[in-house]
């Protein structure tokens, strides 16, 4: 993919801003203009530029003391080549008129008006064609999925519009120049992302025709990449293992986006699946769906694991914090919005007619009745109304440690061999000791667990949710025994034996409350996939089926 040239000229007078924008256009750029400071700043947050060419005088033409020009390109991240346009004879007499207000500008970064359109052409050829800000030459193969495509996995991008989502890919393919800056060419191929918001791909590069190393990019919007990237650095870094993610030279930027590359240490292939696609895969047995669980968190994540601490120890980062408090706002519902989001998702499964063979009702304020087909009438209480009246009795943890903290199906990779690697950092840091495993398990039993047979997945979470400790086994009936059901059970015994370890109990409440919250989640989460959004409906009627239950199970 070959990406425009796009370049901002900011001028106030608008007769020379179409000038200099006409003489840009016939050279293959794509110009976009500004007659204010207003309108440049706009035009700068909502569209992608490579380069900018700013008036210094964008107020008062004829106030010689104006320079407003130099403010605005003082405004433009570094990511955006700013030139400047002025009247003065010289740089010398430029700095010396202007004295501390033309700091940070070089000879470079000037265009004397005096010296005709073409010193604009030259400068403007010369500033794309100078420092290795972006490689050019690099050949960017797609296999399958386009940059607007591509786009859409950002979390910031997927409401846009599709003109914005085309710029938006053509910045995305900027931003692969700038983070393959060695490279001849590259192949790309489309990975799954996580619920973080941000995107992944699969790399090949090829260096002078010789194949390299595969690696993974990720990009996404620059604030949250940064976040990202500063969380990997402070929480995986120093323990990175002989096979582990390990991040790869520098991040990339432009002035939206982010990127950055991981290489997956040890990788022996480059067939990688998420573990949504590895569980659900007919030629994976269930014992290497329990293997690669192990190998999860008994070798990627298992250096964090054994630096855990008593919950109370002194030197706690979230010293003070209670359990339900933590996963409020690790979860975002400390954002009263999101609250009252998963309230009116409630409202609206117990005001719903009946679907996929359940129905919900109110009883009264603190309890709803389910009824599954033919069978009786359950009342169950209302998860929210439980922890508006209990959250501060909720069992506390017994250790934290760093984790994931967003340990869904599709921020790990499983190779051939059954091995794991993770790629999403966002929320990585101290927690509670069960918090990767009570996701995952939620995984299991939301995401990759996909029957429509409510009464099957009642008489499942019935049989999950039995056990009072650890060491107690999960007795599902045989009536219900199904291939995608006693996969789902093995993988649940074993993160519960990973969770009696890491506890160091074979009490279950802890694991209990973290299942708890994440099945609210779950009552908001649109998905991702296509098949994601078309089980939306039965997967919150699924979660607070088990939230309800675990409810039960929490107050004895």
């Amino acid at each position: 993919m070959m990406t425009a040239r796009r370049v901002l000229v900011v001028d106030n007078d608008a007769s020379a801003c179409k000038a200099t924008a006409l003489r840009l256009a016939t050279r293959g750029y794509t110009v976009s203009t500004a007659t204010s400071v207003e309108q440049a700043r706009r035009l700068l947050a909502e569209k992608y530029f490579q380069l900018a060419v700013v008036d210094i005088r964008l107020e008062d033409e004829r106030d010689e003391m104006d320079t407003s020009g130099l403010a605005l390109a003082r405004e433009i991240n570094s990511f955006i080549i700013t030139l400047i346009i002025t009247g003065y004879k010289s740089f010398d007499y430029f700095r010396n008129f202007l004295g501390s207000a033309a700091n940070g500008f070089t000879p470079a970064d000037l265009i004397f008006k005096e010296d005709g359109p073409q010193a604009l052409l030259s400068a403007v050829e010369r500033a794309f064609q100078g420092p290795k800000r972006i490689n050019w030459d690099l050949e960017i193969e797609e296999r399958g999925i386009s940059f607007r495509e591509l786009v859409r996995q950002i979390k910031e991008f997927q409401r846009r519009d599709e003109s914005s989502q085309e710029e938006a890919g053509e910045e995305l393919c900027d931003l692969l120049r700038k983070l393959f800056l060695d490279e001849t060419k590259i192949e790309i191929s489309f990975m799954r992302p996580g619920r973080g918001g941000s995107g992944i791909v699969l790399v090949k590069p090829y260096y002078q025709g010789m194949e390299g190393a595969p690696i993974v990019a990720k990009f996404g919007a620059r604030e949250s990449m940064a976040h990202e990237i500063a969380c990997y650095k402070q929480y995986v870094e120093p323990f990175v293992l002989p096979r582990s993610t390990s991040l790869v030279g520098q991040p990339a930027l432009t002035n939206r986006l982010g990127a950055c590359k991981f290489r997956f240490v040890g990788l022996s292939r480059d067939h990688l699946q998420d573990f949504n696609a590895y569980y659900r895969d007919p030629r994976v047995a269930d014992g290497q769906v329990v293997q690669a669980i192990a190998d999860l968190f008994e070798h990627t994540c298992k250096i964090w694991y054994k630096g855990k601490r008593g919950w109370s120890t002194s030197g706690n980062p979230i010293a003070g914090i209670r359990i339900g408090e933590f996963y409020r706002r690790q979860l975002s519902f400390d954002q009263a919005e999101n609250w009252q989001e998963l309230q009116q998702n409630l409202d609206k499964i117990v005001q719903s007619s009946a679907r996929h063979g359940v129905i919900f009702q109110r009883i009264d304020d603190t309890r709803l009745e389910m009824q599954v087909e033919d069978c009786h009438p359950v009342t169950l209480l209302d998860p929210l109304v439980f922890l508006r009246d209990h959250e501060a009795a909720l069992p506390q943890p017994s250790f934290r440690s760093v984790t994931h903290g967003d340990l869904n199906s599709r921020n790990i990779f499983v190779d051939e061999g059954g091995r794991t690697w993770l790629i999403d950092f966002f929320r990585t840091g101290w927690g509670p000791v069960l918090r990767d495993v009570g996701e995952l398990e939620s995984g299991v039993k939301f995401e990759l667990l996909q029957t429509s047979d409510f009464a099957r997945l009642y008489a499942f979470e019935q049989a999950v949710l039995a056990p009072d400790r650890f060491d107690q086994p999960i007795e599902l009936n045989s009536h219900w025994h199904t291939p995608e059901f006693v996969r789902a059970i093995h993988a649940i015994a074993k993160l519960r034996s990973i969770a009696a370890d890491l506890s160091e109990t074979q009490d279950v409440g802890e694991h209990y409350v973290g299942l708890l919250y994440y099945a609210l989640k779950m009552m908001t989460w649109r998905g991702i996939s296509s098949v994601d959004v078309e089980r939306q409906a039965i997967r919150a009627r699924h979660a607070l089926l088990s939230a309800a239950l675990i409810c039960e199970k929490l107050r004895g």
